[in-house]
């Protein structure tokens, strides 16, 4: 998903950019390094891009938190109609967060004063385009434990490079290195693929993507759980310990947790047939790896009874 997350600058003086962003930057250090993939925006809300008058403030406040489709958000609605035209939020518009690390992020960033709240940017919101996509410049990219600085073509401003950006960050020390990314024409007028459909297509997309990974993951808890109660266990660790792995020996574990899932399921769908083999009979040694055990064969269960009869 994409979060935009909205500061109050006035409590910062007159420098306020590089300040905020150290602070979301620390926040996003709490999520584990192999989900940090992140596209970062920054710039200052424009409120009046949109409001015309004072009377048209609750409405568009009401189209900004969701009033065309349900999105998260944890900003108040009363501050906004309160200080929309009055305060103009720095805002900070993270894409590739997961709903989980938004909670976790926007939960971090409630002990700093300055901190407002946060709105799901959604492409298909015409309002979340004019202010979050359409005004606010691509800036950093998150990967592991690199910042990426991001520029335009050298073709296009040979200067385009922020060099004051570059020595901030190095000297902060918050990555373990700092790189430029150049981006090409994206998001330039040159970029013909920067438009409100395109990106309404790109968030409908992800939507439909999570749907169906949703609905992947009700099958697996569905037909497992019949089968036998140690393929949950199993899955369960490999999972919580990939969630949270700091080092090469967690990832052999979560391997081990991994091949033991299939050994489960494999003696689950196809059981040793009384008689088979040779020598000790066991269909371990008859199969080196347990996955092969799903090759060529039909389940042997009841088809009335078993989910573990399922052609697919």
């Amino acid at each position: 998903m994409r979060a935009a997350f909205h500061f109050n600058p006035n409590l910062f003086g007159g420098v306020y950019g590089w300040p905020i962003t150290e602070i979301l930057f620390r926040a996003l250090q709490q999520i584990p390094a192999h989900r940090r993939h992140l596209l970062l925006r920054k710039g200052d809300l424009l409120p009046e891009e949109v409001v015309g008058s004072a009377s048209e403030i609750p409405t568009v406040v009401e189209r900004l938190l969701g009033a065309e489709r349900a999105i998260w958000r944890t900003v108040s609605a009363d501050w906004l109609v309160k200080n929309f035209t009055f305060v103009r939020p720095y805002v900070l518009v993270v894409d590739g967060l997961g709903r989980q690390d938004a909670a976790l992020t926007d939960s971090r960033l409630r002990q700093h004063e300055s901190y407002i709240g946060a709105i799901e940017a959604h492409g298909a919101i015409g309002l979340h385009w004019a202010l979050y996509l359409a005004l606010l410049v691509p800036a950093y990219r998150v990967v592991g434990d690199e910042l990426r600085i991001l520029h335009v073509s050298s073709d296009l401003d040979p200067e385009g490079r922020d060099e004051g950006a570059m020595r901030h960050w190095v000297e902060r020390g918050l990555f373990h290195s700092v790189e430029w990314e150049d981006t090409g024409i994206t998001g330039t007028l040159l970029d013909g693929r920067d438009t409100p459909q395109d990106a309404a297509r790109r968030d409908e997309l992800q939507d439909l993507i999570a749907i169906q990974l949703e609905m992947v993951t009700n099958e697996i808890l569905l037909r497992t759980a019949p089968l036998d109660p140690r393929l949950q266990d199993a899955l369960y660790a490999s999972l919580d310990c990939f969630n949270t792995y700091h080092s090469s020996e967690e990832l052999a574990q979560i391997a081990l947790s991994c091949r033991r899932f299939f050994a489960i399921l494999a003696d689950a769908v196809y059981p040793a047939r009384k008689g088979a083999g040779r020598g000790t009979g066991s269909r371990r040694r008859q199969v080196s790896e347990p996955s092969l055990a799903f090759r060529g064969r039909e389940p042997t269960r009841d088809r009335s009874t078993s989910c573990s009869s399922y052609p697919d």
